[in-house]
């Protein structure tokens, strides 16, 4: 029997062997694995993802990511990740939804083997980043200066020790002995005394101005702490790789440069041996469990390499665990023959996590995970998810197919299999204990941006959610329709913003950059793209409405506000509908580059004006707004501050002329400069409620709120909205 345990014999081959070994991640020939996002060769989307890093004579360090498993195809394209870290192979992260700010959603698990996603719990603390100290398999998290444990089991945060410092801290990794290292503001690579809080100085790094999220490991291997590192002062769009050798009198620290181009990648999990004179990985590796006997054999293929490449000469045996326990020790193990071990020693009902660990006389080689479900699984997650609207918004008819197959692709008994559906973001359960495969939501009172998970249990357990796309249900609105963009929180619920192309460059509310492109802080609809930044593709950026009721024997009309940089294209859409590849185009519309006339505060808007095609008939439906404008340029600010659907000729804008005058509201005035007839004031209902040929109107006696003024010249009439 082997009595060294699994870390001791790790530390004391790498002690003897770390002379002859590479000195580098890179000359290995390794495989990382974390939370990748932004990669321009993947479109858009997103996931877990493992970069297998290569370097021949100066060539890139990484080649192509592969995306393991695309949050995009499972319904999760606005979800990404705090931070996380990688243990036995898996990857525990904390995700979050972006909804115009970063919310929490809950801990989660990837299993890099076997590609099961799995959720855990909800947290309440915030990490820049995580890691495992993988001597007591504990899991530490790091949220400002305070350093946390983490519970895998119910993702509930322990506090272990506050930072000596007020600097702020960027990583957390955790070497062999369970030390604890970060990088803090300064670009400065800190020891962290885990009782104390107390800080050592290791190494500048010279890096200041952190960006993006970012993830800090030791390679087990070499010992060496590995950084997927992002800051202004390397590249402030670019992901850089750094390696710190930490084992002589001096610490260095080598670039090996861009790790991907502007990306975030965090999360980092890095796998290896004990030296690279160890076994090599274990191949063809497979766990299958007899229900007669209710036994588990695994089998395996041992490797002819060591770890580092060279010839394997001789095994000195096996570890076989399952869940971290031992349960056995092979001696009669050979280079590149197969190997077999049955056990009866299982937990039923359950993922059983077996591990087969070689070891030599360079030490304990890498790990090779194979979990083997035991008994009866729950059900897997529900396919084939629809979900259909009526042409009154007012009900959500959902479909699925039947569950048959077990989560962990063990035994399931169908029959036991029921549903419970989740209505979001409300968070109301409207149906539980479904045993059909279709369900009809018509109790919605509220209209909202609504979408549905679909959840499939057993008493095993339950399967992660099914999730729906978004749909806007409820109660339409009356016209007029205004969306004056006031109210961030409102325009999501009450408007679909779809990225069509998933290029990240989309749609924002209300951003700072009005103050800087047009003069002013004025609330709206924005598409940005900058030269200093992610460029995107050409726009394809879907603003669709939720219901409208439209009334018979009436026309409608869209008016739009709206100014930009330069020309953009949009196509003007309606239906009865808000999905997208449903609605019928009206108009193709050019937002027009906006003009400053001498004498104004700030750029003025434009105004244009749809007709909608109801027909007079009575209807509920969805007007849209689809930019499709090419990039040509990788530079444009468009602005859309106002939207009204109104009946056609009730409106404070009917016709649009350029007058020679300026305007403002300043000081609770709205002042008109220039030659002028009158100025009528509106509310956004569309009421007259001031006329004036004074240039100066108090404001005093009105409600705080969206109005436009009609300025009047003998050039035309032309309309100007402000905010009181």
């Amino acid at each position: 029997m082997r009595l060294k345990s699994t870390y001791l014999a790790l530390m004391a081959a790498f002690t003897l062997t770390a002379s002859a070994a590479p000195a580098s991640l890179l000359d290995s020939n390794r495989t990382l694995y974390g939370y990748f996002n932004n990669s321009s060769s993947w479109d858009g989307d997103h996931g877990f993802a493992s970069v297998d890093l290569f370097n021949p004579q100066g060539d890139p360090i990484y080649d192509v990511a592969d995306l393991l498993y695309s949050f995009n195809d499972h319904g999760m394209a606005s979800t990404g990740m705090f931070a996380g870290a990688g243990y036995e192979g898996v990857l525990y992260c904390f995700s979050y939804v972006f909804g115009g700010a970063a919310i929490p959603t809950g801990m989660i698990s990837y299993d890099i083997n076997t590609g099961l996603y799995s959720y855990i719990a909800p947290y309440d603390i915030q990490p820049q980043d995580a890691t495992f100290d993988r001597k007591t398999g504990t899991m530490y998290a790091l949220s400002g200066n305070r350093i946390w444990s983490v519970n895998l089991e119910t993702a509930e945060f322990t506090p272990v020790v506050t930072i000596k410092s007020d600097m702020g801290f960027v990583t957390l990794a955790a070497d062999a002995a369970g030390e604890l290292y970060s990088i803090a503001l300064d670009g400065v690579l800190y020891k962290v005394d885990k009782t104390s809080g107390v800080i050592s100085k290791i190494i500048e790094t010279g890096a200041e101005g952190f960006f993006f999220q970012q993830s800090m490991e030791f390679d087990p291997t070499t010992g060496n702490l590995i950084w997927a590192a992002n800051a202004s002062t390397i590249n402030p769009f670019e992901m850089e790789l750094i390696e710190f050798n930490l084992s002589g009198s001096e610490p260095t620290m080598t670039n090996h440069g861009v790790f991907g181009s502007d990306a975030v990648f965090n999360s980092l999990y890095i796998e290896g041996a004990a030296s690279y004179a160890a076994p090599g990985a274990i191949t063809e590796i497979a766990g299958t469990y007899d229900a007669a006997t209710k036994s588990v054999t695994l089998t395996w293929t041992n490797p002819t390499t060591t770890f580092g490449g060279e010839e394997l000469t001789e095994l000195n045996g096996a570890d076989i665990l399952c869940d971290g326990k031992r349960l056995a020790t092979l001696s009669d193990c050979k280079p590149g023959e197969k190997n077999t071990y049955t056990t009866t020693d299982v937990t039923m009902n359950a993922e059983n996590r077996f591990s087969v660990v070689l070891f030599g006389n360079g030490g304990d080689g890498m790990p090779a995970y194979v979990p083997v479900y035991v008994g009866q699984d729950m059900p897997a997650s529900p396919s084939g998810l629809t979900i259909k609207g009526t042409d009154d918004y007012a009900t959500a008819t959902l479909s699925w197919e039947p569950v048959t197959t077990g989560y962990h692709k063990g035994d399931l008994d169908a029959a036991s299999v029921k549903y419970k559906i989740i209505r979001r973001p409300t968070n109301n359960v409207v149906a539980d204990g479904l045993t059909e495969t279709t369900f009809t939501d018509n109790k919605i009172n509220r209209t909202l941006a609504y979408y549905y998970d679909v959840i499939a249990y057993n008493e095993i357990g339950e399967a992660p959610a099914a999730v729906t796309g978004t749909r806007i249900l409820g109660p339409a609105f009356e016209c007029p329709f205004e969306e004056n963009f006031d109210d961030n929180g409102a325009v999501q619920n009450k408007w679909l913003m779809i990225d069509g192309n998933n290029d990240m460059s989309t749609w924002m509310l209300s951003s700072s950059a009005a103050t800087t492109f047009f003069g002013d802080a004025e609330t709206g609809l924005e598409y940005m793209l900058s030269p200093t930044g992610m460029t995107g593709d050409d726009a394809d950026e879907w603003f669709i409405s939720g219901p409208i009721k439209f009334e018979a024997g009436k026309n409608y009309e869209m008016i739009l506000t709206a100014r930009s940089l330069f020309d953009e294209q949009l196509e003007i859409l309606f239906g009865q509908t808000e999905v997208p590849a449903e609605l019928t185009k009206v108009k193709d519309l050019t937002i027009e580059e906006s003009e400053y006339f001498e004498g104004d505060i700030s750029i003025r808007p434009s105004y244009y004006s749809v007709a909608l095609p109801t027909e007079g008939k009575e209807m509920v439906a969805s007007v849209g707004l689809h930019l499709i404008t090419p990039n040509t340029q990788n530079y444009c600010f468009l602005q859309i501050s106002d939207i009204q659907v109104i009946e056609q000729g009730t409106g404070a804008v009917s016709t649009v002329a350029a007058p020679a005058v300026a305007s403002r509201y300043h000081n609770g005035n709205f002042e008109v400069i220039g030659n002028f007839e009158k100025v009528e004031i509106y509310n956004v209902a569309g009421v007259k409620v001031a006329e004036s040929t004074e240039s100066v109107i108090s404001m005093s006696n009105y409600e705080a709120g969206v109005y436009v003024a009609t300025i009047t010249t003998a050039n035309g009439r032309s309309a100007v909205k402000f905010v009181k």
